[in-house]
Parts: structure tokens; C-alpha cells; sequence
């Protein structure tokens, strides 16, 4: 009882942070929802969570979206999510995690070395990588976050254009997990209590977007994903 009570609050947290800085919440209600929910339905659950607070951050900004940027991603995503249909969802690899850490803090903290991969459909190429890790690790957000924070959007295009980019990652995650076994209906309670936070946690979100200097934005950016790196590393090694 007393989780169902606080759930809605941590699912109001992740809203609120993901709506500010774009990235972050994610992995916070993933981390909260890890000792409440069985292995199976963590990850798919987690995806849809994702896709109603991506979706809601959209609708509030959708003029904000970089078109171009989310055909490519999408494009991406839907082969990232086919290649790993057939793939056990239990894999995992601690040397992959580490590998990711290094190169998600090359690029955050070193964007000069980013530009030497700014090739045409980038985007593609994110797109899919992080739809199929999605898969497996539910939470890629500070994966893409570099690829969009380099890419000179606004704040709020920045928020937005990212959060475009999720819903396709979080609806194929949903379609496979059905087709793989996944109850969605048996979870319908802590449906209904995250949708009204993720709503409302995103409003104020966007909301405090505007109240952030320009030049203090990228680094509470850069700052976020370097917490969120090494907490992933902590958590594979310890």
C-alpha cells in the first residue's frame, strides 16, 4: 500500500526533471521501479511510463520538434527495435556499459570530437543503436542526450525534440514485450496512477524551462549526464 501511495510522487519527480533538462528522469522512476516490479514486467512497464511523458512533453511543445531530426531517428528506431525482436531481453554486458560511459562522457564534456562524427543521418545511427539497447536496459536517454545537446538546438527544442524521438523507441519496446508474452492489463492500477503525474510533472517542467539562464543550461546538461554515467558505471561494478 504505502508504494502505490509514493509511486505517484516518483512518477511526478521523473515527469518534472525530464520537462526541465530533458534527461534524467527516466532512469530515476527505472531505478524506483526496480524493487517494486518483477524483472519481466519492469522494462515494458518502464516503456510505457516513458511513452505517456514523452508523448505529454510533445503535445505541449510540438512546434518545437525538429522534423528532420525525428524522421531520421524514427527511421533508425524501427530497425534498432527489429534487429533486437529475436534477442534474449535478459542479455546484458558490463563491458558494454563501461564502453558506453567512456563515449557518452567523450561526447558531453568534448563536443569538438563529436563534429568528426557529424556525418549525414547521424540521427539514423542513434536512433537505431539506442532502440535496440532500449530493449535490454529500458533507460537510453543519456545516450541520445549528447547527439541532441551538440546539435545547437534551443532549450525547448532541445526537450521536445528529444522527447519526439522517445515515443518511437517506447511504442516498439511496447509491441515487442506484447508479442513476446507481456500482460499490459494486468499493470492497468499503476497505469492509472502515473498518467495524471506524468501530465502534470511535465507541465511544471516545461514551465522552469524558461526560468534557467541560457548560460548555465548546458552545464546543468553536461552535469546531469555525467551523474547519470556514473551511477550506471556504480551500479554494473558494485
Amino acid at each position: 500500500m504505502a508504494e502505490m501511495i509514493i509511486f505517484p510522487f516518483t512518477v511526478l519527480l521523473s515527469a518534472f526533471i525530464s520537462g526541465m533538462t530533458g534527461i534524467g528522469g527516466g532512469i530515476l522512476l527505472l531505478a524506483f521501479m526496480t524493487p517494486i516490479f518483477p524483472a519481466a514486467a519492469l522494462i515494458p512497464l518502464h516503456g510505457v511510463f516513458q511513452l505517456f511523458g514523452n508523448t505529454t512533453r510533445v503535445l505541449l511543445s510540438v512546434k518545437q520538434v525538429d522534423v528532420k531530426i525525428l524522421i531520421m531517428f524514427t527511421v533508425g528506431a524501427t530497425i534498432g527495435s527489429l534487429a533486437g525482436f529475436p534477442i534474449d531481453k535478459t542479455f546484458s554486458s558490463t563491458y558494454s556499459i563501461l564502453i558506453l560511459a567512456v563515449a557518452m562522457l567523450t561526447f558531453t564534456w568534448f563536443p569538438v570530437i563529436l563534429k568528426s562524427v557529424n556525418f549525414p543521418g547521424k540521427f539514423f545511427v542513434v536512433g537505431a543503436i539506442s532502440s535496440f539497447l532500449s530493449l535490454f536496459i529500458g533507460a537510453t536517454g543519456p545516450l541520445t542526450a549528447p547527439f541532441f545537446f551538440n546539435s545547437k538546438l534551443e532549450k525547448d527544442s532541445f526537450v521536445t525534440t528529444k522527447a519526439a524521438c522517445q515515443v518511437p523507441i517506447h511504442i516498439f519496446k511496447i509491441i515487442i514485450y506484447t508479442l513476446s508474452g507481456f500482460v499490459l492489463f494486468e499493470w492497468y492500477l499503476y497505469i492509472l496512477l502515473a498518467i495524471p503525474a506524468l501530465i502534470l510533472g511535465n507541465f511544471l517542467g516545461k514551465r522552469a524551462i524558461g526560468k534557467f539562464d541560457s548560460r548555465w543550461y548546458g552545464l546543468i546538461i553536461k552535469l546531469s549526464i555525467t551523474i547519470l554515467v556514473v551511477r550506471m558505471v556504480i551500479k554494473a561494478y558494485m
